[in-house]
Parts: structure tokens; C-alpha cells; sequence
């Protein structure tokens, strides 16, 4: 049952961060405002499946472009998003500054672990730059941003985790090997950053030396694949899955969102990430929500936070 409660929180937690809700929500009505969207356009496809995302295109477009990973518990369903149905006051201060919101599914957990997660987001990023024109968008200037295991996965993609092209195997005969594709030519690469109570130190989770493999076992062989492998392999997974172990001074400007009564993702993630992308000179910033649990209804404040992150950071004249 604690298991299944974390699960649950961290989708709902996601859920309701991402402003997603169902069609027959009473609160939920269609963005009208400014945005136009466009639903369920096909970005990669793995597995038999394809990979979608959602476009929210604002009135006046200045260029940016928001990757917003939709993600909870490393679930994402398109249905989050397909309806065109989501709280007007989450995005619409992204919208109002003429950001382009690129809402990101990716193959779900359990089928697919985070080592598979991680490259969905990337061809999500170079499908986004490899078109950049088509949604009036800089290519030179795409942020990410998402909540709780969206979070997780838009720090890894800031830190070049998973990045990483599959090589076609040496076993298939010339003649059957598929045509290069454009969009692999193009970088994942982000330029800013902005998440929402996101694991970071998968080693040192809610104290120095404990990792998360001891506070959540079973979800986190699960969600990482560990499955199989030995106690130091399955450490030295988490480690090289821990953004925190790879902030370099390449590390783009991260704004970091956090409850100070999270039970799920311990305040101290951020905080001790805040520090590490100090000490490594990037500009950071940690917004405390001072009672916040694993999301909070009114957490729009704090995406038009992020929004102004973006365009401080995002500007046509930043280097």
C-alpha cells in the first residue's frame, strides 16, 4: 500500500502541476484565450507506438520554446493532454509571454525504464529544433520544464544524460537498415531549465548515504531496471541516473520549485542541487513554497515564475 500511495502521489502530483484535467472535470474548460493548439502530433515512434506531444501556440510568438515533460511516477498517457482540456491559470502566464508550450508523453513505466524514458525526451527536444520554423520558435532558445518525475527527466536532459543515439546493429543486412533520419542530426541540447519538487541525488535521498533504492525498493527496481543486476550494480545505476553527479559548468540556468512539507521528494534535493549548481558558477534559483505538499492548487504563481525565468535567460541577446 506505500507503494502504491507514492505511485499515486506522484501521478496526481504531476497531473495537477502540468494543469492537466480530465474532460469531465467540473473546473475544466478549453484555453481560448491565446493559445492554438494542436493535439497529438506524432514526434518518434518505438515499439509499435507512437510518441506524441501537444502544441500551445501563443497569440504573438517571441521565440521560446517550452518542452514541458508530462510525467508521473514515469507514467505519461496522451489522454492528459488530447482533449485540448487544462486549467487556463498554469500556462496561460507561459502563453501571455509568447512562449510556445510543447506538451511531451513518453513510453510509460512499468513496459519501459528510465534508460528508454530518457531518449523519448531527447527526440522530443531535436523533433521540436529540427522544426523550429513551423512553430515560430528560436532553436537557440528551448527551455524544459516539468514536475515531480517530469522534473527528474528534464534534469537529466539539461545534464546530457541519455542523449546518447543507438547504434544500428552490425547483424542487420545493409539492404534492410532504415535511412538516416533528420531529426537525429539536430542537438537535444536545452538552454534554461525550470522543475517542480524534482529528484536530483538519487545516492543521498532524504539523508547523506541513504539512496533511494533503500527507501522506495520495489518502485525503484522497477522504474530503473535494476532488476536481476547485483547491490553495486544496482548503485552504480542510480548513480549514473542521478542528475546531481553530472552539473558542470555546462549546466544551463536551473530554476528549481519546491514544498518545504514534501513527503515524497525531500526539500533537500533541491536545496543540496541549488548549492552543487552554485559551486559549479550557474545561475540557480530555489522557490520555496512555504506549506507545499507534492504540488499545490494554486501553483500557477509559481509557473509564472518559471515563465519569467525563461525570458530573463532565454533573451534574443543572451550568448
Amino acid at each position: 500500500m506505500k507503494k502504491l500511495g507514492y505511485v499515486l502521489c506522484f501521478i496526481l502530483g504531476a497531473v495537477v502541476a502540468a494543469g492537466v484535467f480530465w474532460a469531465f472535470s467540473d473546473t475544466a474548460k478549453p484555453i481560448e484565450k491565446n493559445a492554438q493548439p494542436a493535439h497529438d502530433i506524432v514526434y518518434g515512434r518505438k515499439s509499435g507506438m507512437a510518441l506524441t506531444l501537444d502544441v500551445l501556440r501563443p497569440k504573438n510568438p517571441r521565440g521560446i520554446g517550452v518542452i514541458f515533460v508530462i510525467s508521473g511516477g514515469f507514467h505519461s498517457d496522451s489522454r492528459w493532454v488530447a482533449s485540448g482540456f487544462i486549467k487556463p491559470d498554469y500556462y496561460t502566464p507561459i502563453l501571455d509571454r509568447g512562449q510556445t508550450v510543447f506538451l511531451v508523453s513518453h513510453s510509460s513505466n512499468p513496459k519501459f525504464p528510465v534508460s528508454e524514458i530518457i531518449k523519448d525526451v531527447h527526440r522530443a527536444i531535436r523533433y521540436v529544433r529540427y522544426n523550429a520554423s513551423t512553430y515560430d520558435v528560436d532553436p537557440r532558445r528551448l527551455a524544459i520544464a516539468g514536475s515531480s518525475s517530469g522534473g527528474y527527466l528534464s534534469l537529466l536532459v539539461a545534464t546530457g544524460i541519455g542523449g546518447e543515439l543507438d547504434s544500428i546493429s552490425k547483424s542487420v543486412p545493409v539492404e534492410m537498415r532504415l535511412p538516416a533520419d533528420p531529426v537525429d542530426s539536430v542537438s537535444s541540447a536545452v538552454q534554461a531549465v525550470g522543475v517542480f519538487y524534482a529528484p536530483s541525488d538519487l545516492l543521498n535521498y532524504a539523508k547523506d548515504g541513504q539512496s533511494y533504492l533503500e527507501r522506495s525498493p520495489a518502485f525503484v527496481k522497477q522504474a530503473w531496471g535494476l532488476d536481476g543486476k547485483t547491490k553495486e550494480e544496482q548503485v552504480e545505476l542510480i548513480r549514473r541516473y542521478s542528475p546531481y553527479s553530472y552539473i558542470s559548468a555546462k549546466t544551463p540556468p536551473v530554476m528549481l520549485v519546491h514544498g518545504d512539507r514534501d513527503p515524497y521528494v525531500p526539500i533537500r534535493q533541491s536545496e543540496r542541487l541549488l548549492q552543487k549548481l552554485n559551486e559549479n558558477h550557474i545561475p540557480a534559483e530555489l522557490i520555496v513554497k512555504t506549506g507545499g505538499n507534492h504540488g499545490w492548487s494554486d501553483i500557477g504563481k509559481e509557473y509564472e515564475q518559471v515563465a519569467a525565468w525563461f525570458d530573463q535567460h532565454l533573451s534574443p541577446d543572451t550568448p
